[in-house]
């Protein structure tokens, strides 16, 4: 599947792998963060679920040699 932005400030994270049941297709956006008690970043999802941070691949930034399209 391709992907793609527009905004120079966006970044892009792949966390399906993460998330049961969370295809590609899904709109699923992070809408807060927390920290736990051992200190992590625990990202907040639209659709109720958490994820930790350290578990989240960087796929692009939108800057530099990684700003396009990605598959």
């Amino acid at each position: 599947m391709k992907k793609s932005f527009k905004e120079p400030n966006m970044v892009m994270f792949d966390f399906s792998d993460e998330i049961a049941g969370l295809t590609s297709g899904d709109d699923t956006s992070v809408t807060d963060l927390a920290i736990d008690d051992n200190g992590k970043l625990i990202l907040i999802l639209s659709n109720g679920q958490t994820i930790n941070a350290d578990k989240i691949k960087k796929v692009a930034d939108g800057t530099g040699e990684d700003a396009g399209n990605y598959e």
